[in-house]
């Protein structure tokens, strides 16, 4: 599995107070190879496991477009967070903060890649929050600020989760249960706030043209695609779901979305994640707002939407419910808006500014797709098979093995069946199976697959894992 990111540099941010609008180049893409390491399992008689992941992030250069050195210029978060969280607290509440912004904070930074993303840099207003009477009971769980900081090698960042095994029903496998002891978040209201679908890796078998769902940690929300297309993928028919306009909808186009509003309704386009980002003004969308209301393009230079390059899909074999392809893109863009008694943020333009967009691919290896051959054919032969199927490696024949043989599961199976997730194709967290990670590009038809990068370890990639052990 691979993370390829992209970051937006803003351009000319001394134009901030005129008429030009803020203008943006893409750099990038910057290419990790990502691991999954199930850990701390504990299975239950009801059928379910608890466990929690380590995802671990080793930078490829040999599929990068730059370097961890490259500076990027764009918004400071951390002042713009506080000014954001306090914005309805009133003058004797905001001036000491606007003050101490004045006089110790920046409104943009010009960082390394690096920096940005998991070594973190510090910042004046990190280092002294509990003592400003603004900040003073805001939760600021982080020593620096970076997108991916304290994450890489952590098993706490991205929760606990129970989920079913499927042993008393195959239907419900893979299905997740809980996250962090509670099958609703407090992140959204109503419906909003339920856990519904799977973990992300492994779907019941019986798959129709319907829709599929997943829990995000990352969104701190369950997501659904719809069925885009039937298509057939290295001699293997399937299903692909794709997610649409839907997905970012504030309740324009389906009332029953308004929940994920978080108090500010916005046209379609983009989706308020500032509850599960720590208050943060953060609002994710596709990539170059895909699929997005033009207003939100109309604000700034420099967006190209690509349904090619920018869709979120999944692609499933639907028999087994086996995921074979998965490309998981979104973007995450901060508000600027004006902050009354901020001074810092008085007189700017309205804007979404866009950050960074990621994209996390897997694709089925061509071993485990012709294995996933055999193992269609064989399943038509049913039992008496079913003891051969078991002997093949694989995760897929692991999967539809204990599927075809439900009778004989065991613990021990199911053991061998979690551990073996990190070889699975996984969203992102999200929200995010590995083999080598020779990278078979993405399939955007039967056709048509991206050469594979060359898998090296050189001095770059060993330099940025002795930089990045948070």
């Amino acid at each position: 599995m691979s993370l390829t990111v992209y970051f937006f540099n803003w351009t000319n941010p001394n134009k901030l107070r005129t008429n030009e609008k803020p203008a943006f180049s893409e750099m990038g893409p910057y290419t990790f190879r990502e691991f999954h390491e199930k850990v701390n399992l504990s299975f239950h008689e009801n059928d379910t496991v608890t466990f929690q992941q380590v995802r671990t992030w080793k930078f490829d250069p040999s599929c990068s477009n730059g370097s961890l050195d490259d500076l990027v210029t764009t918004i400071n978060v951390p002042p713009l967070t506080a000014a954001f969280v306090t914005r309805h607290w009133g003058f004797f509440v905001q001036s000491p903060l606007s003050y101490f912004m004045n006089r110790f904070e920046s409104f943009t930074v010009t960082k390394t890649v690096g920096q940005l993303l998991f070594e973190g840099y510090e910042d004046p207003l990190i280092a002294v929050a509990e003592t400003l009477p603004a900040l003073a009971n805001v939760d600021i769980p982080f020593d620096r600020f970076g997108w991916f900081y304290t994450r890489n090698g952590s098993s706490v960042y991205d929760g606990i989760f129970n989920m079913d095994t499927g042993h008393d029903d195959i239907n419900k496998l893979g299905r997740l249960r809980e996250w962090n002891y509670s099958n609703r978040t407090d992140f959204y209201e109503d419906q909003c706030g339920d856990i519904v679908g799977s973990a992300g890796e492994l779907w019941p078998p019986g798959r129709t043209k319907d829709s599929i769902s997943m829990f995000s940690s990352d969104l701190c929300r369950s997501i659904e695609l719809p069925f885009a297309s039937e298509l057939e993928l290295m001699g293997v028919p399937a299903y692909r779901f794709e997610g649409g306009p839907n997905l970012v909808d504030n309740g324009s186009l389906d009332a029953h979305n308004g929940c994920y509003c978080g108090g500010q309704c916005l046209p379609v386009g983009v989706v308020n994640a500032s509850s599960c980002r720590y208050g943060s003004p953060a609002f994710v969308s596709f990539p170059h707002f895909l699929h997005a209301d033009p207003y939100y393009a109309s604000l700034i230079q420099g967006m190209s939407p690509d349904p090619k390059r920018h869709s979120f899909y999944i692609t499933v074999e639907p028999k087994t419910g086996i995921p074979m392809d998965v490309a998981a893109r979104l973007q995450i863009n901060i508000l600027m808006q004006p902050i009354k008694h901020v001074s810092m943020y008085e007189g700017v333009p309205m804007a979404f500014f866009p950050m960074i967009w990621f994209e996390q691919t897997a694709t089925m290896t061509d071993e485990m797709a012709s294995s996933l051959r055999l193992l269609l054919g064989v399943a038509k032969w049913g039992a008496p098979l079913c003891a051969a199927t078991l002997v093949v490696p694989g995760l897929a024949l692991l999967v539809l093995a204990a599927r075809a043989c439900s009778s004989a599961r065991s613990h021990q199976t199911l053991e061998m069946k979690i551990h073996s997730l990190s070889d699975a194709t996984r969203i992102m967290q999200p929200l995010v199976a590995t083999d080598k990670r020779a990278k078979a590009a993405l399939v955007s038809s039967p056709s048509q697959r991206r050469a594979p990068c060359a898998v090296q370890e050189d001095d770059d990639t060993d330099e940025f894992n002795s930089r990045v052990q948070h």
